[in-house]
């Protein structure tokens, strides 16, 4: 009887530790959107890996999205080649992405992300490398609020802050774009064709160093 009164608090606990999260989460991360100038939406050409849902970011062993890549240590990560398209509708530039878990999330905090490496490449032009840490907590959230018949939000800000405060932003580039610097945001939605997948909108202000 002990051992069951036991195994039920410790159940109730968890339950409620998690709703507090849900409608509460610590340490929200207040993110400035709208940066610049430049702002391209993207959509994903091919795909391959770990899709990052709520399970996976969590950790659980319950279900897991996509065909993970099976070589050691890039079981949790993907790769994609995405195609950025302008205010106009029309291809701009096409990009390489990859996207691996960090390890360092804490719950606790609201805080569990991937960190994402983007090098786009403008035909004739040059290219720029994005580095970004999103903090997919808001994606958990509104996706279990809405498995639960809440309303949820259609989008999510992400890759605007890393953990030490700075914003992300440009690595570097090449041809026209060397010597370049700057900062960005995205936005991520799921994509349209329904395949647990992301599309987004990438915001870019940038300047030579």
């Amino acid at each position: 009887m002990n051992r069951l009164i036991t195994i039920l608090g410790l159940v109730c606990g968890c339950v409620a530790a998690l709703a507090a999260l849900l409608f509460n989460p610590l340490g929200s991360v207040v993110i400035n959107a709208g940066m610049g100038a430049d702002i391209y939406d993207w959509s994903a050409l091919e795909f391959h890996g770990v899709e990052f849902d709520e399970m996976t970011l969590l950790g659980l062993p319950l279900r897991a999205s996509g065909q993970a890549f099976t070589a050691a240590g890039i079981e949790s990560a993907n790769a994609s080649i995405i195609v950025l398209r302008g205010p106009d509708g029309e291809a701009a530039a096409l990009a390489t992405r990859l996207v691996a878990l960090d390890e360092t999330g804490n719950l606790l905090r609201g805080d569990l992300g991937v960190n994402t490496y983007t090098n786009i490449y403008w035909p004739n032009r040059g290219s720029l490398l994005l580095y970004g840490y999103e903090n997919r907590w808001p994606v958990i959230r509104d996706n279990v609020m809405g498995a639960l018949g809440q309303s949820s939000e259609s989008s999510w800000l992400v890759s605007a802050l890393r953990r030490d405060g700075e914003l992300s932003g440009a690595v570097g580039g090449s041809g026209v774009l060397e010597g370049i610097g700057g900062r960005y945001s995205e936005t991520l939605h799921p994509n349209p064709a329904g395949d647990g997948t992301f599309a987004g909108r990438i915001s870019l202000e940038l300047s030579f160093r």
